[in-house]
């Protein structure tokens, strides 16, 4: 233990280092205020912002900013350091990325340019005529299935994988190594827990520059809870959120996928594919939690062709729901029990049809600033990677 003089000497000693320091920090800032006033006005620089063309003299950041660039470049050394120990997460030997494409092998160079660091199983199932004639890292398997059926290729594809955890990821989509690895975390520590995923971004390429966004607002703190199956089922829609592209035990993609999906009607499932994922949806909340953590989860780009039909363009389209939720409920049965299960997929429908015109209404918060998203500075290196990587394969533009 301390004698009360030792005590005395180091708290002086660090006071006196502290008022020390002040006194240095003061001096620098009275030297640096001189130089700025001696200099002409056309070496001063000027605050950054994105909407002005022209940046700052070199000179002036130099001199004025030594500080606070000295600060930034550590954080960020720290940061990418980060972001590197994620990508080669010891945890990743116990998952698998499942990557679907048809007819945009520039699209999967991408996804595989930018995946291919990663510590990860990653299997591609391609339904191209074509197969793609790219290099392919040796964490990559890929499987040539020309013409076959979206939702026939990726049953092939989760029958195979042996890993515990299993994530679908779009070809167009980018997922962040930190969300991922935090989503691991998460399903190891909460056994009740089938899936987690974190927060959304999306972006739009312009010629001259790439907009971005948080989308899913609705959802930061989503979280399907409880132990009552019919009562998770019922918060899966009230409101209605995605887990398509979530960290999911693989058991359950392997029952949707392999047991529940083929028996859904075939020619409702190629219209509506939005209906797939509200199946995989609740099939998950059947089996168990779904939570959405905060932290940065993917960055998804809006394409044409990659939005599903429209519900206006199905001219059967109640029809056609009711006949996929009576499928569903009753496909889950040894979930949630047969009392009155005809009741309760009406009661789903409901429930889902009031988020949806909500949705219409614009009554349900969805976009926002990419901010409330990316908040860390290891997040915001993610996010720069995936700038990056967007840049080297921009497909014609000429983005920043």
């Amino acid at each position: 233990m301390l004698s009360i003089p030792l005590l005395f000497a180091i708290i002086l000693l660090v006071f006196v280092e502290y008022r020390y320091t002040r006194l240095q920090r003061k001096i620098i800032e009275k030297s640096l205020a001189k130089i700025k006033r001696e200099l002409p006005e056309e070496f001063i620089g000027q605050p950054s912002n994105k909407h002005v063309d022209s940046p700052a003299p070199k000179a002036a950041n130099k001199i004025f900013n030594i500080p606070r660039i000295t600060l930034k470049k550590l954080g960020q050394k720290r940061a990418i350091r980060k972001l590197e120990s994620a990508e080669r997460n010891p945890r990743f030997d116990k998952l698998t990325l499942v990557i679907p494409t048809y007819n945009r092998h520039q699209y999967l160079a991408r996804a595989i340019d930018y995946y291919r660091h990663w510590n990860i199983k990653i299997l591609i199932t391609d339904s191209t005529t074509d197969p793609y004639r790219g290099v392919l890292p040796q964490n990559i398997r890929y499987w040539h299935r020309p013409e076959v059926p979206w939702s026939k290729k990726l049953e092939e594809a989760i029958s195979f994988v042996k890993t515990s955890y299993l994530l679908m990821v779009a070809d167009d989509d980018f997922m962040s190594p930190l969300g991922v690895g935090q989503a691991l975390n998460y399903l190891e520590k909460n056994s009740e827990c089938c899936s987690a995923q974190g927060r959304h971004t999306s972006f739009t390429r312009y010629p001259s520059y790439i907009k971005w966004h948080s989308i899913h607002l609705f959802a930061a703190n989503y979280h399907v809870h409880g132990n009552n199956v019919r009562s998770r089922l019922e918060q899966q829609l009230s409101p209605y959120m995605n887990n398509f592209y979530a960290v999911h035990r693989t058991a359950v993609l392997k029952d949707f996928f392999c047991r529940v999906c083929p028996t859904l009607s075939p020619d409702i499932i190629s219209k509506r594919p939005d209906l797939l994922e509200i199946g995989l949806a609740l099939t998950s909340a059947a089996w168990g939690s779904h939570i959405s953590l905060p932290v940065f989860w993917i960055a998804r780009e809006v394409l044409k062709d990659t939005a599903f039909p429209s519900q206006s363009s199905d001219t059967n389209s109640d029809v056609n729901e009711k006949i996929i939720f009576n499928e569903l409920t009753a496909l889950l049965t040894s979930h949630i029990g047969d009392e009155n299960i005809n009741e309760f997929s009406m009661q789903l429908l409901d429930s889902f049809r009031l988020f949806r015109k909500k949705w219409n209404q614009l009554k349900i918060s969805h976009f926002g600033s990419i901010k409330a998203s990316v908040r860390s500075s290891e997040e915001h290196v993610a996010l720069n990677k995936i700038i990056t990587t967007i840049n080297n394969h921009n497909f014609g533009f000429k983005t920043r």
